[in-house]
């Protein structure tokens, strides 16, 4: 995450190659934040939230900027 851009901006920045316009990137990401349950810190920067605020917020990052990843749950624990 980046520490200058807040929730919606990092979000916004991921979605950059889309050829999407304003209008729909932000109904996306507000959407998105909303069923995430980080809506209220879409003007947060990354300092300001909790941990696990900041990775849903990486989750949904990578989930904009790449069409192929893979999510795993502790992959290397116990």
């Amino acid at each position: 995450l980046f520490r200058h851009k807040t929730a919606f901006e990092t979000l916004e920045f991921s979605l950059r190659k889309t050829n999407m316009n304003k209008q729909e990137k932000k109904d996306l990401i507000e959407n998105q934040l909303s069923q995430w349950g980080i809506y209220n810190q879409k003007d947060q920067y990354p300092g300001e939230m909790s941990g696990g605020q900041r990775q849903r917020l990486a989750i949904l990052e990578k989930i904009f900027s790449s069409k192929h990843y893979l999510i795993l749950d502790e992959p290397i624990s116990g």
